[in-house]
């Protein structure tokens, strides 16, 4: 009885490992890029304030392994957000 509870455990980290799996793929982050001072190199402006956004251009990177069809939906939402925001920032 003892190892049956054991394997229930296990059975259960294995499917919540893999749902967390699964919904990283289907949902995906995504980071706004700007070129890094004196380098070729673009890189999270969130993460790294220093970073200068290029003027008129918007560079997305999604943070995604696997881009299906299971979050093309998302993916598209994503960006028109993300085009909405800079389009009325740049208005106000």
């Amino acid at each position: 009885m003892h190892s049956l509870k054991k394997f229930d455990y296990l059975n259960w980290q294995v499917v919540i490992s893999f749902t967390k799996i699964i919904l990283i793929s289907i949902r995906p982050s995504t980071e706004t890029l700007g070129k890094l001072p004196g380098t070729d190199l673009f890189c999270d402006v969130d993460q790294y304030p220093m970073a200068i956004q290029i003027p008129g251009v918007m560079i997305i990177r999604m943070k995604s392994a696997l881009l299906c069809f299971a979050n093309a939906n998302f993916v598209k939402e994503r960006y028109y957000l993300l085009l909405y925001s800079l389009v009325v920032g740049k208005i106000n």
